[in-house]
């Protein structure tokens, strides 16, 4: 089958094709990647996907691609006077490290305060939650697996 496979005789289903990346232990995107083409994923910082999620005060920018196991997200948060409620949990594991601004982050019930330069980590499962102290702040998120 893998002859004909190679040869265009054939047209894989979508189960044989998750056989075949499960045995050459590779993801099943890297077998639909064309030759020669790069296997690193340059995102541009005028390309980057940006959104707001509904009612929030954060804006979101994609820093990572898409085809792979963790994201990076550029985060925005602005002092907001009413406290907004947008806590969050998905499965994975998250890092936030603040590039500018004071942050208080909660998991849950605890809260931390966090300056330029501190970092946090944690299982995403746990409620979280960031809101700015003072002025507007600018955090980088590193997820896995993404949830963006």
């Amino acid at each position: 089958m893998l002859s004909q496979l190679e040869r265009g005789i054939v047209a894989p289903s979508l189960a044989t094709v998750t056989l075949l990346a499960t045995f050459y232990e590779t993801r099943l995107f890297e077998l639909f990647r064309e030759a020669g083409e790069s296997q690193g994923m340059l995102v541009r910082r005028k390309e980057r996907t940006v959104f707001r999620l509904p009612g929030s005060n954060a804006r979101y920018e994609l820093i990572s691609g898409v085809r792979q196991d963790l994201q990076l997200v550029e985060m925005t948060v602005d002092p907001v006077e009413e406290t907004l409620d947008h806590t969050m949990s998905h499965p994975g594991e998250e890092c936030v490290l603040v590039l500018s601004g004071r942050v208080r982050a909660t998991l849950g019930t605890e809260h931390f305060d966090l300056e330029s330069g501190d970092s946090l980590q944690y299982k995403a499962v746990i409620p979280h939650s960031y809101s700015a102290r003072g002025r507007t702040a600018r955090l980088i998120i590193a997820m896995t697996p993404p949830s963006f």
